[in-house]
């Protein structure tokens, strides 16, 4: 891909585009108290920075912005806004004092400052540039842009020499350093490694600006200043995890990745509540079940008495096949067998209920049991094994 900027050898840069106040029509996007809720970051094409009084010539093209905004969106953190670089100038100066590398957005998400973060913003590419939308500045700051103190603003390049490129902060600042653009742009002032009279004070102001930050002494020695910097690190990476894991969850309860706390735990009570009444439900399926069985068998044992009622009453079951064969027959069997059955007994002549269990360790054919053999043209042996079955012997 081109390099953004020709004959540089930087990997970062503080850049401004454009002016607020009296920016390119249709360049800036302001609610209805003249505060900017978007603008134009940079249009495509060719540009120029001035910057400590060396001009850099550039061609910004959408690959540039579809990188810058790839990166944005891979790191989801929406852009810092401060006053005149003060992120990006504390995040490397944390960077070079723990060797562990930090930037704007890791920094605005731990400092709490309105000085820190005057406010966030997102980035989206467009067809006439790369913009800075959805912006919401913190009540001082909004003030500030309503009373148009500010109106330039400084974006931060960074991965100019080394990928990918990135946008990690914009400035708001009075002092432009792009040549012939739209309003709300960059600083012109050099960079404080430019200005070696400058830097032994700035890196001092900035120090003690860190312990305040921090809530330490102005007396607190570089030690103190590393060990909680290094516990800020930690509280990061602790931050991180949990971020990870709540993103995580939202996904599985399917819920937008910017869901509220309270309604991450409102959908996880929902489903348990969910789960417990599953289960009640199973419970009573179950026991409905067993009442639906229970039921089906006495049905099925009063319609096999009446059946066996009728047999009697036409004389075509004997009282030993009450007690025998046609006590356990399906009813189906039982009603297709008296159909054809022929009279073996005196028609109404009954079986004691009591007599359809009969009891004592001898189990033989009876002489009724023979005649049912003979009707039906069973083997008394098979007829004698199943009386012994049904007794249990």
């Amino acid at each position: 891909m081109k390099k953004l900027l020709n004959n540089f050898n930087r990997n970062w840069l503080a850049a401004g585009l454009h002016e607020i106040g009296s920016g390119v029509a249709g360049a800036v996007r302001r609610n209805a108290d003249g505060v900017p809720t978007a603008w134009r970051v940079l249009k495509f094409g060719p540009f120029s920075i001035t910057q400590g009084g060396q001009t850099v010539a550039g061609d910004f093209l959408p690959e540039h912005a579809d990188e810058i905004v790839a990166s944005f969106t891979q790191k989801g953190t929406r852009i810092p806004l401060d006053c005149e670089h003060f992120s990006k100038n504390l995040a490397d100066q944390i960077s070079a004092l723990t060797g562990v590398k930090v930037e704007e957005p890791e920094l605005a998400a731990l400092l709490k400052s309105e000085r820190g973060a005057a406010g966030f913003g997102t980035l989206a590419a467009r067809a006439d540039g790369l913009w800075l939308t959805d912006v919401e500045f913190v009540p001082r700051a909004a003030l500030l842009m309503k009373e148009k103190m500010y109106n330039w603003f400084s974006p931060v390049f960074r991965g100019l020499m080394t990928p990918p490129l990135r946008i990690t902060s914009v400035a708001l600042t009075n002092t432009p350093a792009i040549d012939n653009l739209d309003s709300l742009a960059a600083s012109a002032l050099a960079q404080a490694e430019e200005l070696p009279v400058r830097q032994a004070t700035e890196e001092t102001a900035g120090m003690n600006e860190l312990k305040k930050l921090l809530g330490l002494p102005d007396t607190a020695t570089d030690q103190e200043v590393l060990a909680a910097v290094k516990a800020l690190q930690a509280k990061m990476n602790e931050g991180a995890d949990s971020a990870a894991c709540a993103a995580e969850v939202r996904t599985v309860l399917k819920l937008d990745g910017k869901a509220a706390p309270a309604e991450v735990k409102g959908k996880l009570l929902a489903m348990l509540a969910k789960a417990e009444k599953a289960d009640a439900d199973s419970a009573s399926l179950t026991a409905l079940q067993g009442e639906v069985t229970t039921l089906k068998t006495a049905q099925a044992a009063r319609d096999r008495q009446a059946v066996i009622d009728e047999g009697v009453k036409a004389g075509k079951l004997t009282p030993a096949m009450v007690k025998g064969w046609a006590a356990s027959a399906d009813v189906a069997v039982l009603t297709a067998f008296l159909k054809d059955a022929p009279v073996v007994a005196a028609p109404g002549s009954g079986v004691n209920p009591a007599d359809l269990n009969p009891s004592g360790d001898a189990v033989a054919l009876t002489a009724e049991d023979k005649d049912v053999c003979r009707v039906m043209g069973i083997a008394e042996d098979a007829m004698l094994a199943q009386k012994k079955k049904m007794a249990g012997k």
